[in-house]
């Protein structure tokens, strides 16, 4: 399910609903039964048929673990007024830190917009390890 959440996660998709058409994730086939040419081929897992004697019984039953799933580990906001993105994890020090690259990232992006994302990146770090010898 943390696979199936990545979509959320880097915001290609907004909601359940637009995951569950999302060609490049097999949650719309194991949470509604969609088959397209990524999961035509798709065999269910035995945990995943160990979910109940029908397929319409096994796809609510996963689109319930699913959203548990989701709830344990966290959307940003409250109830009826969620962003369909997991919470950050990880410890605080790192959470800062990532939060600090990107903003600075982004800076730098607006800066120079025609720069692609690795040359951004490259620029990052030069700006960066060039400050830390000069200190």
């Amino acid at each position: 399910m943390y696979i199936e959440a990545n979509p959320l996660r880097a915001r290609k998709v907004k909601s359940l609903l637009e995951l569950k058409n999302y060609k490049y994730s097999s949650f719309g086939y194991y949470a509604y039964g969609v088959k397209n040419r990524f999961t035509k081929n798709l065999t269910s897992p035995l945990w995943y048929i160990d979910l109940g004697k029908s397929p319409l019984e096994r796809q609510s039953a996963y689109r319930k673990l699913f959203e548990q799933f989701l709830d344990e580990k966290g959307w940003f906001g409250k109830a009826g007024e969620r962003v369909n993105s997991l919470r950050d994890m990880g410890n605080s020090v790192f959470i800062k830190k990532r939060k600090i690259y990107f903003n600075d990232v982004l800076k730098i992006k607006k800066a120079n917009p025609k720069l692609s994302s690795e040359e951004v990146v490259r620029k990052y770090f030069k700006i960066n390890t060039s400050e830390v010898k000069n200190e």
